[in-house]
């Protein structure tokens, strides 16, 4: 079972499906800071990844977003781009698609008028539809997301 547990994230995700297994496979954890009532500003987990060796054939990489609308104010191509991923224009409408040598989706879900939590995934090798597929369902159940992109186990993710 790969454990991801670091702020909003609490993520299990069965080995088969997903796993560090090689010193040069990759953790990332990255940091963003929210407004807070208390303190002005707090610091929080606002996403995780982990990327298995580019140099396999079986190259794996997942990357947890949690996205806050941008502020008021914020230059206008940063809000359309967070509205193209809220909205699920493509390519974030759940469908493979290649980005250079390899095949990459995205799942959008836990959709409110402020903030969306978005997966990425990415395989090696271009135009390997199916697999992706079969990875991101996979994902899915193993992070309880429902097809509707509402999620059932995963708390405040």
């Amino acid at each position: 079972m790969t454990d991801i547990s670091f702020g909003r994230f609490n993520l299990h995700i069965p080995s088969k499906v997903l796993k560090a297994s090689s010193k040069d496979d990759t953790f990332t954890i990255a940091y963003s800071y929210e407004k807070d009532k208390e303190h002005g500003l707090k610091q929080v987990v606002s996403a995780v990844s982990l990327s298995t060796n580019e140099k396999t054939d079986d190259y794996h990489y997942f990357i947890a977003l949690h996205e806050v609308r941008p502020p008021e104010g914020c230059a206008k191509p940063v809000i359309d781009n967070w509205l193209q991923i809220h909205n699920k224009a493509v390519p974030y409408d759940g469908m493979p698609y290649n980005d250079g040598q390899n095949t990459n989706c995205n799942i959008i879900y836990n959709i409110t008028n402020e903030s969306f939590d978005w997966i990425n995934l990415e395989i090696q090798g271009a135009s390997r539809n199916e697999d992706m597929i079969d990875f991101q369902n996979a994902i899915k159940k193993s992070l309880g997301i429902k097809k509707s992109g509402i999620k059932k186990t995963l708390g405040s993710l």
